[in-house]
């Protein structure tokens, strides 16, 4: 990516937030398709996620939105990676990086790396995006544009 910093810095944060929102959206369709009408409570095992969910949607100032809504990253790599979840997600989001040796069962150390991107997102005061940042966003761009229909 060539350009100003704010150039590259933009161009980063839309990635960021489109790989956020798609898979985060994706992970509810898939559970949605799955489980149906009540795919919160049958696909969301981990109890102590369902409590945080509920929790942040009573402080929400603008009211209370489905629980889904309140999920962030590392919640939904949980649910994603849970062995009754896995079947649904393992075609899309097992994805391998350079760093890991092969014959993994999952993949999903990507989900963690991008966390931590994300939160250069999230609380930009006195950061910036690296060169393996600025890598890691396009690869996983590229990886999540064809794996997520």
């Amino acid at each position: 990516m060539a350009g100003t910093n704010k150039e590259l810095k933009d161009a980063c944060d839309k990635q960021v937030a489109w790989i956020s929102d798609s898979v985060h959206a994706f992970i509810v369709r898939k559970l949605r398709e799955s489980y149906g009408e009540k795919f919160f409570e049958l696909g969301v095992k981990n109890k102590e996620i369902k409590k945080r969910a509920y929790e942040k949607s009573l402080d929400d100032p603008a009211g209370p939105k489905p629980l889904e809504t309140y999920l962030d990253i590392v919640e939904l790599k949980k649910i994603a990676e849970a062995s009754e979840n896995w079947p649904l997600f393992k075609e899309s989001l097992s994805i391998k990086l350079d760093s890991q040796p092969k014959g993994l069962a999952k993949y999903v150390a990507w989900l963690d790396q991008f966390n931590e991107v994300r939160k250069i997102y999230a609380h930009p005061f006195g950061r910036t995006y690296s060169e393996d940042d600025v890598d890691l966003l396009k690869f996983l761009e590229a990886e999540l544009r064809q794996r997520l229909i």
